[in-house]
């Protein structure tokens, strides 16, 4: 893959983002804001207007994402005409993608990644089949149960639940809700199961909160409070680490700005958060006091691999590094373009490969938004990673199927900034 640099980016302040063992080495890949299907190519980056191109056109120099970039040649994809798909999630088996989609004519829909097409439609229109009760869907992809035979689909107030058959396809939509806390609503963010799948834990956006959710009655068994806004969840062992956008509880003599109801610390004139925490939950000791590690700044992304556990901090464009037996970060590493860019990469979402990526010229600095990184030994969260080069996705998360990354990409319009905290 080649990426080549037109221009330099002018950088600008950041603001308001609150407001709204490894046989071989491994590679970390952040991503910022994502794309297609299994994409490789060219991708020519520039800072200059398109002119009246649009997203999703095919041009002489390729196809136009939404990151400013060209892509070509593309790679295999499928298209989704109506909608802007949120997030994703493969399959246990690896053989489907189910993925939520806000502004279309389907609320969640299913891939089959053998070939690509989508294979069922989920919502609340006439031709969805099933029907569900709500359109609105969570910023975090659906939750596979780990037997590959439920689904959860993260909504404004609670879950829907699925049953999984053995062709991949939905049934049987059941809601889980979460009440109101007075007028907040849920708005729930990532979901993990516990590894017997009996328990779904659930980062409660909205109420600042974590919750287990028996999955065979769907009623709360326990609840933990946490940091403002937590999004990204991860278990490891019997722990959970969580992220929180919105950082840590306020204290007397903060600076805060009111977000849906809490009084975030954040700075006055942009209204960013200015703490950012992960709040560990012993889920084998309900009582036991949550813990707090702080990170960068408006974490979202968490994601665990043989004990090491990565936050990406989306507005300090770095990823933390967790080493779960010491209870601590123990490396942070930084997603700028060049080491004095006061500006990066936004990451927000993350995965590890566990193979080193495919020959390429690929050079920092690029408007690409993924960063693979190599890490020598992923079991060794203190080993410095050095930068591999930059994969030109667009937006959203990815996913990971075996040797292949899926990449959603909203691309029939720019992307709309969300408020990821709360809407």
């Amino acid at each position: 893959m080649q990426v080549t640099r037109q221009r330099r980016v002018q950088e600008k302040e950041q603001v308001n983002l609150l407001g709204r063992r490894v046989g071989r080495r491994a590679v970390l890949v952040t991503t910022g804001i994502a794309v297609a299907l299994g994409v490789t190519g060219t991708a020519v980056a520039s800072t200059y207007r398109f002119g009246t191109q649009q997203v999703g056109q095919t041009t002489a120099n390729g196809q136009v994402i939404s990151s400013d970039q060209y892509i070509k040649p593309y790679g295999s994809r499928t298209v989704v005409n109506d909608g802007k798909i949120m997030s994703s999630t493969v399959s246990p088996d690896g053989t489907h993608l189910a993925a939520s989609v806000t502004d279309g004519d389907a609320s969640l829909i299913v891939m089959d990644l053998a070939t690509g097409q989508v294979k069922q439609k989920i919502g609340t229109n006439a031709a969805d089949d099933p029907r569900i009760g709500s359109a609105a869907v969570g910023q975090e992809g659906p939750a596979y149960s780990p037997d590959g035979k439920q689904l959860w689909l993260g909504q404004a107030n609670g879950y829907t639940k699925f049953t999984v058959a053995a062709d991949g396809t939905l049934s049987a939509p059941t809601a889980v809700p979460i009440a109101a806390d007075g007028t907040k609503q849920a708005l729930v963010g990532a979901a993990v199961f516990s590894a017997d799948g009996s328990t779904v834990y659930s980062a409660v956006n909205g109420q600042n909160k974590v919750v287990a959710i028996d999955t065979a009655t769907g009623t709360i068994k326990q609840s933990w409070a946490v940091g403002n806004a937590p999004r990204g969840i991860a278990l490891v062992g019997g722990t959970l680490y969580v992220s929180n956008e919105g950082g840590r509880p306020a204290r007397p003599g903060d600076t805060t700005i009111n977000s849906y109801g809490t009084d975030v610390v954040a700075n006055p004139k942009t209204g960013a958060s200015t703490t950012g925490t992960v709040s560990v939950i012993d889920t084998a000791n309900p009582a036991a006091a949550v813990g707090t590690i702080d990170v960068g700044l408006h974490p979202t992304a968490v994601y665990a691999k043989n004990g090491t556990v990565f936050v990406t901090n989306t507005a300090d464009n770095s990823v933390s590094v967790i080493d779960t037996r010491k209870g601590k970060v123990v490396q942070t590493i930084a997603t700028q373009p060049w080491p004095e860019a006061s500006v990066g990469y936004e990451p927000n979402a993350v995965t590890l490969t566990g193979r080193r990526p495919p020959a390429g010229d690929a050079r920092p600095g690029q408007r690409g938004r993924r960063l693979p990184l190599h890490l020598p030994a992923a079991a060794r969260p203190l080993r410095r990673p050095a930068p591999h080069g930059l994969l030109p996705l667009g937006d959203h998360h990815r996913r990971q199927a075996g040797r292949r990354l899926q990449h959603p990409w909203c691309g029939r319009a720019p992307p709309r900034r969300r408020r990821p905290q709360h809407p």
